[in-house]
């Protein structure tokens, strides 16, 4: 892939892994950069705070033990489940595999199973991007003691870090509930799609009687040229808006944001949890008139907010008879964003990538209900070496990159 035909991602959203050289450099030099650059290429610093995040990912109980009863923490656990419906396709449609014996006959998640990737950034690294400890609006904290190998390849000290952004994903329906927070003081936090809430705070811009009051739009600019039109004003924050009196209920209820905290380890009570806003919510691909809908958090999309679809994005998690790595399909698309990054893929998914046409057809790709977590599921029969670290004596695991890349 031409390396200018879009800057790569990074954190949970990597694309096609590339094992040139040249790709490989192409890396090294942006990770490079990321450790020195003050002001992204996107004007909202998103994309300078996305590459020096530490991304911690939670899954609860019912998620963890839908994979471990199922044998779907291995490569060879999920090619099972592929290869069982591959062969199904062929001499068995149009009736699908029933669970039984022991074999899972396609991988579904419990109603009751929640995904939670949490972004936290270094105190030395908000401060050097000018984020600030708000008195206000404080951060939640957190101590990490464990390094953390990133996708670039970057390793990040253990220290103090701040919570800056946090999404949620819940099976309360057969494709996800899908959710997204920012600290309220995010750099354009709501810039491009602006900010949807229906439910926690109420928007700050000045709604007219009669209109309803769940949407924060954009901040704007005019460009004062001779043919004047009104143009994004990005990278600034946004006001957090008025709590809605049944989410206060809530917090009441549970005791959130109560009390401050004086340690490094988040707790409920913690005042700093009322510094955060819904960035917005999606349960569908398309509105009922069929328009995409999109969903993107400034920080953890930086740079194809426009483009961004959580439902979309994750719908394109997979395997096919060889794993889940190299990935079958990406998450991205050709093609460049306002930000000259590459877009994401949204709208409704597109039959084509899961199955082939012929007599009979054939499976391309077996959804894994829409969790990418599984492209670090690991061989049972890979050699050591395979699952060491490139630079030895460090004690770290790899990083998703590092075992695509095969380092």
């Amino acid at each position: 892939m031409p390396v200018r035909l879009g800057a790569p991602p990074s954190k949970a959203h990597t694309l096609g892994f590339a094992a040139s050289p040249r790709f490989r450099v192409a890396l090294q030099q942006e990770a490079k950069l990321a450790q020195q650059i003050l002001v992204a290429p996107d004007p909202s610093k998103g994309r300078s705070i996305r590459q020096s995040l530490a991304e911690v990912v939670f899954r609860n109980k019912p998620f963890f033990d839908y994979v471990f009863q199922n044998e779907l923490y291995n490569t060879e656990g999920i090619v099972k489940v592929f290869d069982r419906n591959a062969a199904n396709i062929g001499n068995g449609a149009p009736y699908r595999l029933a669970d039984g014996g022991g074999a899972l006959a396609e991988i579904v998640f419990p109603a009751g199973a929640v995904m939670i990737k949490s972004d936290w950034l270094s105190r030395a690294s908000a401060l050097t991007m000018g984020l600030r400890d708000d008195p206000q609006n404080p951060y939640v904290k957190m101590s990490i003691t464990t390094p953390v190998l990133d996708d670039n390849g970057l390793v990040l000290g253990p220290g103090e870090y701040w919570l800056v952004a946090i999404h949620f994903s819940s099976k309360d329906i057969p494709n996800w509930v899908w959710t997204t927070f920012e600290h309220v003081n995010n750099p354009g936090r709501c810039d491009y799609v602006g900010c949807n809430d229906s439910y926690g705070y109420a928007s700050p811009d000045k709604v007219a009687a009669g209109q309803a009051g769940n949407y924060t739009r954009p901040h704007e600019t005019c460009d004062n040229l001779p043919l004047a039109s009104w143009v994004l004003d990005v990278g600034e924050t946004y006001p957090g808006g008025e709590r809605q009196p049944g989410l206060q209920a809530v917090f009441a209820a549970l005791r959130i944001g109560t009390a401050d905290n004086p340690t490094l380890v988040p707790q409920p009570t913690d005042r700093a949890w009322l510094s955060y806003r819904l960035k917005g919510s999606q349960v569908d691909f398309t509105d009922p008139t069929g328009r995409p809908t999109h969903l993107g958090n400034s920080v953890t999309e930086a740079g194809f907010v426009t483009t961004s679809s959580c439902m979309t994005c994750h719908a394109r998690a997979g395997t096919n008879a060889a794993g889940t790595v190299p990935l079958p399909l990406g998450v991205f698309e050709n093609g460049l964003t306002e930000s000259g990054y590459l877009p994401s893929s949204n709208g409704v998914p597109i039959a084509d990538w899961y199955h082939q046409s012929g007599q009979p057809p054939a499976l391309r790709v077996l959804q894994t209900d829409f969790a990418w977590g599984f492209l670090l599921a690991n061989s049972t029969h890979a050699p050591a070496a395979a699952l060491s670290v490139s630079a030895p004596g460090n004690g770290l695991f790899p990083s998703a990159r590092d075992r695509v890349l095969g380092r």
